[in-house]
């Protein structure tokens, strides 16, 4: 599944961010998310473990160039995406990730098959933030950082994704969510 997090102005995208989650198996020497060696763990497959690929992107990358001869790694994938869609208006983008496998062409310096797919997210989480309450903010966008990590801020049943955008060393804007298996 993709984990997007997008911070706008008006309609315009200023800073976004795209990650993927998917299970491997556990023998690969992937790093599982938080809590994989403990109770949210449990609920994974036998021999499979939930990972990052921006924190496996070395992992996912290798695979990547063996299965389907990729030359460029996952992680710049996902950065060209991302600046890609910064300074576009979220139709703007849309227009872009319509046009399904050709986006690919549109985004100098990626290479995925579902460039469409991770512009649509981005767009997805604009469209969101749109119905999110507006901070106020009178600097440039070029000083802002979006970051975003993931831990065990609830126990061991699940994982906790965190995102803030900062300013030097105020924080603006933040998000939390938690992952974790259910019956």
């Amino acid at each position: 599944f993709t984990s997007g997090a997008v911070a706008t102005a008006g309609d315009t995208i200023v800073l976004s961010y795209i990650d993927e989650f998917q299970f491997a198996g556990s023998d690969a020497g992937v790093v599982g998310v938080p809590n994989s060696d403990s109770d949210f763990g449990a609920g994974y497959a036998e021999g499979k473990v939930l990972m990052s690929k921006r924190v496996n992107a070395d992992y996912y990358s290798k695979m990547m160039a063996e299965k389907g001869g990729s030359t460029v790694a996952l992680d710049a994938n996902f950065d060209a995406i991302q600046n890609f869609a910064v300074g576009k208006t979220i139709s703007e983008l849309e227009d872009v990730a319509a046009k399904g496998a050709e986006a690919v062409d549109a985004v100098s310096g990626a290479t995925l098959v579902d460039t469409a797919g991770y512009l649509s997210a981005i767009v997805d989480a604009a469209k969101n933030a749109q119905t999110t309450q507006a901070v106020e903010f009178n600097g440039s966008s070029e000083d802002l950082k979006l970051n975003v990590v993931y831990g065990a801020a609830h126990g061991t049943k699940c994982f906790t994704e965190a995102v803030a955008v900062v300013k030097d060393d105020v924080i603006l804007a933040a998000y939390l969510d938690d992952f974790q298996f259910t019956s």
